[in-house]
């Protein structure tokens, strides 16, 4: 079978980077032919099964157009890969730039197309599904955007018509939506979309080693973009109590974002800045030497999430969780069995929670074996690969 995925990015970003470039090796596995198509600013490349289109420059209105409507050079270039390798199922994955233009091209070539949602982006102008307030959102684009604050006026005019157009496509020239979570696959219904199935993504499990003689006691870690939506200040304040309670305990952050500076000034203020350790951003190949260090890692996102890469990366690696309560998070971590749920920016349930499981070692190790088995029991990449496959014949055959 020929597979085109169509994605915003060529290079590792982060879970949905991860997720697509172990399906595309999966399916090759198996003897699949797997094309690529992707848009940059920057880079320009093309193989026999490689196309990342260079943005062309463009003065303020054309660059308007071509984002929220339609960008012609783009739209012919991929209509012509489309009939040049001639795929048998398209496969979109996340499409934040010129959603249009791609959803055009790639569902007006006759063959059927599949769109796996990984974040609530197309549900969400922010992408977050939270309200300046904190208070969660259940999605849905309109008016209500404007009086929660969360957009402006304009910005709400801007993507009016572009946000109409593009759920008109998806709703009626996408073949299937995939959720990775029920939670997702609910926030879709609510919203109209009527063609959603979910599929549990999956975890490399070979590459995740168990070793429980490498954990090193107090180390506390946290994987994950260093941004307001992702809890960092919540962590901060509940590390603090932490360390006055466990002196020995480390936080090994790894990561980066804009909230960084501001994260290394708050750890200064309460006074355990000794005790973070900035990592940055690791290569993805040298990432499980941290879970194998780590005594626990640590979640506590404050958006709406789907199915994070980094609780299943946790999992496999027999470690416990320690996550908000929100979005698909619950169907991955089992309270009390596999970690604990801690409510969405509640630094002291937070706290309650790491402590207990820095305190009880037996816990923390039973609680990551636990992990371990539900993963390898519920994550396995063959069954998600076949259920994918299942998808491609049946829609290919109509």
């Amino acid at each position: 079978m020929r597979i085109l995925f169509i994605h915003d990015n060529h290079k590792h970003l982060g879970g949905a980077e991860t997720y697509l470039f172990q399906l595309m090796k999966l399916l090759k596995g198996r003897g699949h032919s797997v094309y690529f198509f992707s848009i940059d600013k920057n880079v320009e490349a093309r193989t026999e099964d490689i196309f990342v289109y260079k943005e062309k420059r463009k003065n303020r209105l054309a660059k308007h157009l071509s984002y929220y409507y339609l960008d012609w050079g783009i739209y012919k270039a991929l209509k012509n890969w489309i009939k040049e390798i001639k795929p048998d199922v398209i496969h979109l994955q996340n499409i934040q730039k010129c959603p249009i233009t791609l959803l055009l091209a790639a569902t007006s070539s006759g063959i059927p197309v599949v769109y796996t949602v990984h974040d609530v982006g197309i549900l969400c102008l922010t992408g977050l599904c939270i309200k300046p307030s904190g208070e969660v959102c259940g999605g849905g684009f309109g008016v209500k955007c404007v009086w929660s604050g969360c957009v402006s006026l304009k910005g709400y005019l801007y993507n009016f018509l572009p946000k109409i157009i593009k759920k008109y496509l998806i709703k009626n020239r996408i073949k299937l939506i995939i959720s990775p979570s029920r939670a997702f696959e609910k926030l879709l219904g609510d919203d109209g979309y009527a063609n959603v199935a979910h599929i549990k993504n999956f975890i490399d499990i070979q590459n995740c080693d168990v070793d429980q003689t490498k954990i090193e006691r107090g180390n506390v870690l946290f994987v994950g973009m260093l941004e307001q939506h992702k809890g960092v200040y919540p962590l901060m304040n509940a590390f603090s109590s932490v360390s006055n309670k466990i002196p020995s305990a480390v936080l090994h952050i790894v990561g980066e974002g804009r909230e960084k500076e501001g994260m290394t000034k708050k750890a200064n203020e309460l006074g355990f800045l000794e005790k973070v350790v900035f990592h940055g951003k690791i290569p993805k190949e040298e990432l499980a030497t941290f879970y194998q260090k780590a005594n626990l890692v640590v979640f506590p996102s404050v958006c709406m999430e789907n199915s994070p890469y980094v609780i299943r990366e946790a999992m496999a690696s027999g470690r416990p969780v320690v996550a908000s309560n929100i979005g698909g998070i619950p169907e991955l971590v089992v309270e009390g069995e596999t970690g604990f749920l801690v409510s969405v920016r509640n630094p002291d349930e937070l706290t309650e929670k790491i402590l207990r499981l820095l305190s009880d070692w037996n816990l923390a190790k039973k609680m990551g074996e636990n992990a371990r088995r539900i993963a390898e029991k519920d994550l396995k990449a063959n069954d998600h690969l076949d259920k994918i496959l299942e998808v491609y014949t049946s829609l290919s055959e109509k």
